[in-house]
């Protein structure tokens, strides 16, 4: 079971159709029906009931379905965590000074700094 084959999944219960889901999350139709075949083959039940000219979820469907739709709450969840946490690593500034700066100096770098750039984080290192 891949992250793709749980979207494609999800895609299609969402927007009613294989096509529908296609232009949604841009893939093509046969990419859609081939993630849905493995995902089945995958975990061994048939998703949709396939009686019909529509495809409509089976019991085993629904009931994955809300496991799904969890999932990938939880993958959204992560994503944001790691774009802030990305985020807030990437706006770091690192001061470094050697014993024998004069604090004067380092107040007025960190004054300066600080005025500048206030949506970084400052880091002092000493030597």
């Amino acid at each position: 079971m891949t992250l793709e084959q749980i979207k494609a999944f999800d895609a299609v219960v969402k927007h009613g159709s294989i096509r529908a889901a296609s232009t949604k999350i841009f893939k093509t139709p046969p990419t859609i029906c081939s993630a849905i075949k493995c995902l089945e083959e995958d975990i061994g039940v048939s998703l949709f009931v396939r009686d019909t000219y529509r495809l409509t979820l089976s019991e085993d469907g629904i009931a994955l379905h809300s496991k799904i739709q969890k999932i990938l709450q939880s993958v959204t969840d992560l994503k944001q965590y790691a774009d802030s946490h990305e985020k807030s690593e990437h706006q770091k500034i690192t001061a470094e000074f050697c014993d024998t700066t004069p604090d004067e100096v380092k107040s007025r770098v960190l004054e300066v700094v600080g005025k500048e750039f206030p949506e970084f984080k400052l880091r002092l290192k000493g030597t």
